[in-house]
């Protein structure tokens, strides 16, 4: 139940504190709370789930993969086998018709090292 870091304070911005908004907290909603849905009331099943592993022998590469409604969403990540720890992953979410699986698995591999499904 102990949360460890490998190297702990290790976090670095190449520009720290240069967040800028033109015009902070200047949100506005036209009618705030009042989201249209295309099919109100329908709750969202997910289904074609697909979980791939690749092994080496010192980490795990993982994939996970479903649709839900209209949506892709998937998460790949790469696991420390004697950590445990995440070494690096990162989470997606596309518009199914929107951007094909062919163009989600080929950014994957090019910017992550990792095999979509």
């Amino acid at each position: 139940g102990q949360y460890h870091e490998m190297n702990p304070g290790q976090y670095h911005e190449v520009n720290p504190g240069q967040y800028h908004e033109s015009s902070p907290g200047q949100y506005h909603e036209t009618h705030p709370g009042q989201y249209d849905e295309k099919h109100p009331g329908q709750d969202l099943g997910v289904d074609n789930v697909t979980v791939d592993f690749d092994h080496t022998d010192d980490s795990r590469t993982y994939n996970v993969k479903a649709n839900a409604g209209d949506f892709i969403i998937g998460e790949v990540g790469r696991i420390d086998i004697n950590s445990g720890q995440t070494l690096e992953g990162v989470r997606y979410t596309a518009v199914e018709g929107e951007v094909d699986q062919a163009r989600i698995a080929d950014i994957l591999e090019r910017y992550f090292g990792a095999r979509a499904s």
